[in-house]
């Protein structure tokens, strides 16, 4: 009977060596399996502070990317401003140079009037002397030396429409007699 419980108490013995056996091998997988899992959440857990210091990282950026946005934008604005004034300029400039293009050209018109009006003036003065000379100084008796004397601007005055009498410095006729 003895051997029958040894034997008993073998096989009780192996069952329960087996059974630990059995709880070590599942507790040593159970282990793996746990550190397993912790080697990922560690491996989460650096990608997640990565994933966080690279999201600060963007928020930065991002932040001064804001910023030169707004400085752009500010000098978008002046510039914007600056050429509207210089627009305003050179339309004020483009006005004033056709006004004085009109006053010029109306200057130019008046000037060439006058010259016409000298021309036609001078040519009747031309025409006046030589009628003066011939139906008047040469009857009074003013030789040829004598008219050449006249002074130039007297004898554009006596041609002249609105002249009726004879310059006072005019010199006088020598009598024939």
């Amino acid at each position: 009977m003895n051997d029958f419980f040894d034997h008993l108490l073998v096989k009780r013995k192996r069952r329960v060596t087996i059974g630990l056996a059995d709880d070590v091998q599942a507790g040593k997988d159970k282990i793996a399996e746990l550190e397993k899992q912790l080697a990922e959440a560690q491996n989460a857990s650096t990608s997640l502070a990565t994933a966080s210091s690279e999201l600060e990282n963007l928020r930065s950026a991002y932040q001064d990317l804001e910023t030169k946005l707004a400085e752009a934008d500010k000098k978008r604005e002046r510039a914007e401003k600056q050429l509207t004034e210089k627009n305003s300029e050179l339309l004020q400039k483009e006005s004033d140079f056709v006004q004085k293009r009109q006053v010029d050209s109306k200057t130019i018109q008046q000037l060439q009037k006058d010259v016409n009006g000298l021309r036609n003036y001078m040519t009747t003065a031309e025409k006046g002397w030589d009628l003066l000379n011939a139906d008047i100084m040469e009857p009074l008796g003013f030789n040829e030396e004598r008219r050449n004397q006249f002074p130039r601007d007297n004898l554009i005055r006596l041609a002249g429409d609105d002249c009726r009498e004879p310059p006072e410095d005019l010199p006088q006729p020598e009598h024939q007699g």
